[in-house]
């Protein structure tokens, strides 16, 4: 704390005066003259309403003759007689004027920041010279925000705002910190896919010791809510997504006897209503709900690329199957209700209307892999992809405008070994969020989170190497409330797992 000591030509003048003068009375009470003995007899008859007693003092010339029982104390005085005295007094002969304080003119202290006591429009005073701690300089609040480092209410950062998707999380702290970790009982795990909820928690499907599907509601704390088995599902990839229209139901996709297949869930598991693909060898690699609740399906017939668009209810609206090349395997929907879908051969991003209508389709991408796509609130479209060099994989990001032109990519820095690429997540100020695994420092397999900004720096990169951390992430769902939740496996068991980490 900065402390702003008063001048000593000021304390030096209001002493002269009540010296010079006589002011000062044998039983003066200096400190505190407006409310001391005399003062009760009025605080005593009339209360609030009239609580000081202001009277003529003797031995200073000019007094007022109004005095009596009075709301409001005199502007300033000069050691008038009051503390061990009837009256207190308005002494008009000391030296000040009307905008001083009554301290100043009393020859008390002027209200400072930083002199230990809270007064005045000072919001704390720890009468300290350290900004960084409860209390600032400036003798304000310490609060997430206000550009100040706080590590005594729990701050790592803080760069001046609570916004998520930068250098410093909404919370200031950085991105990336756990908030809580899980291990559930689920063992023998190889895929799963993760939705963030509006209440805070998460919706996952998984597959664990088998083909058959699992689905798992937990609350914002992790613990689990409910656990649905759904035997049909028996093959294709996990994929999971949250409607924002019927709060917190959900869509999963996969295959169903050889046919792809679509379930709609309520929020405690049990299913709305289904949907199979009637093709044989076809199945739904991944599923996406747009701002009206209609559903859209992403896959393959036989090798060959496949789009389904349902109403909310489950009526099929649109269906295309005339793209060449290989799967369908992500989609993904944003403004105005536009599909995005990532295709694996050739590695390029296809754009659809809301009713079907082929907006665009991009140029190739470098590096090819089965991974993920995601939109911020502009239509700026993210992929993750991954590319092989000397057995080494490395991650890249590609950033795609509305009109499907490349505006970058970006790969991850070769450190010498694998930093995989399994899911993107993407915030509505295009801010990204990347899951997969590396390499630790135990030389053993980590999971990883690595943050990249609209622009494509590298905010935050994380590995989570502890026992009850995990070996790899399968996918990150992020949330606007500032927290994101990643899905793994941790442990040699390879126990299913989650992680709730702050944006």
């Amino acid at each position: 704390m900065i402390t702003r000591q008063r001048s000593p030509q000021l304390l030096a003048l209001a002493f002269a005066c009540g010296a010079a003068i006589g002011c000062q009375a044998e039983h003066a009470n200096p400190e505190h003259c407006h409310y001391a003995a005399g003062d009760l007899t009025c605080a005593d008859l009339y209360g609030e309403d009239r609580p000081f007693c202001v009277g003529p003092a003797d031995g200073c010339p000019g007094a007022e003759a109004h005095y009596g029982c009075v709301a409001e104390p005199p502007a300033y005085e000069c050691h008038s007689p009051c503390g061990a005295g009837t009256f207190a007094s308005e002494d008009n002969t000391c030296p000040g004027s009307d905008d001083e304080s009554e301290a100043e003119a009393d020859g008390g202290d002027t209200p400072e920041c930083g002199n230990g006591v809270t007064e005045a429009d000072e919001q704390c005073d720890d009468g300290n010279e350290i900004n960084d701690d409860a209390c600032s300089n400036a003798c304000i609040l310490s609060i997430c925000g206000d550009g100040i480092t706080q590590a005594t209410i729990g701050e790592t950062c803080d760069d001046g705002n609570t916004q998520s998707g930068d250098e410093c999380a909404s919370n200031c702290t950085l991105p990336g910190t756990v908030i809580w970790s899980k291990i559930y009982e689920f063992e023998s795990c190889d895929a799963a896919a993760v939705a963030v909820t509006s209440m805070g928690g998460a919706d996952l499907v998984f597959t664990c010791g088998g083909p058959r599907r699992k689905l798992m509601g937990v609350d914002s704390n992790g613990d689990e809510l409910w656990t649905v088995s759904t035997p049909t599902m028996t093959s294709g990839n996990p994929s999971i997504a949250v409607s924002n229209v019927d709060p917190d139901k959900f869509v999963i996709g996969g295959q169903l006897n050889g046919q792809g297949h679509v379930r709609y869930h309520k929020s405690n598991g049990s299913y709305d209503w289904i949907s199979t693909i009637p093709l044989d060898s076809s199945t739904v690699y991944n599923v996406a709900i747009d701002n009206l609740g209609a559903v859209v399906a992403a896959g393959e017939v036989a090798g060959e690329p496949m789009l389904h668009h349902f109403t909310a209810t489950g009526e099929l609206e649109w269906s295309h199957f005339d793209a060449s090349g290989g799967d369908f395997f992500a989609v993904a929907t944003g403004p105005d209700n536009q599909i995005w879908v990532l295709q694996s051969l050739p590695f390029q991003v296809h754009s659809y209307s809301a009713t079907g209508e082929l907006l665009w389709t991009s140029a190739s991408l470098i590096g090819h892999s089965k991974d993920d796509i995601g939109v911020d609130a502009e239509g700026n479209a993210f992929v993750v992809g991954n590319t092989a060099a000397d057995n080494i994989d490395n991650f890249r990001i590609h950033k795609l405008g509305p009109d499907g032109v490349e505006t970058w990519y970006k790969i991850h820095p070769s450190t010498g070994v694998d930093a995989h690429g399994n899911a993107i997540a993407v915030l509505p100020n295009g801010t990204s969020v990347v899951a997969g695994y590396t390499v630790g420092e135990s030389q053993s397999q980590v999971g990883l989170l690595s943050w990249h900004s609209a622009a494509g720096t590298n905010l935050q990169e994380i590995t989570y190497e502890d026992d009850d951390h995990p070996t790899t992430l399968f996918d990150v769902a992020v949330s606007t409330q500032g927290y994101a939740v990643a899905v793994g496996t941790c442990g040699p068991l390879k126990q299913l797992c989650l992680l709730k980490v702050t944006l």
